[in-house]
């Protein structure tokens, strides 16, 4: 049962870094593109940096959640199962 989880939750992980490596060029093209924000208000530019700063952090949670997960699901016990 270990051994699945170590795999599925490995999968997992190579899929969400996958994944975020498919949108960087479109983060890349929002933020650093300069004649998108040109006559930009303040308010939009920082909506800009926080989006992009949300982007980037949220694979950084998703990870902890899946290693949380394995972690979890690998050291579950049953006690009514076995007693002694």
């Amino acid at each position: 049962m270990v051994v699945a989880i170590v795999i599925i939750g490995t999968l997992s992980i190579f899929a969400t870094i996958m994944a975020s490596l498919a949108f960087m060029p479109v983060v890349q093209e929002i933020g650093y593109n300069p004649e998108h924000w040109v006559g930009a208000v303040d308010e939009a530019i920082t909506a800009r940096d926080t989006a992009k700063a949300s982007i980037l952090s949220l694979p950084i949670f998703l990870i902890g959640a899946i290693v949380i997960w394995m972690l979890l699901a690998a050291t579950r016990q049953d006690y009514g199962e076995l007693s002694g």
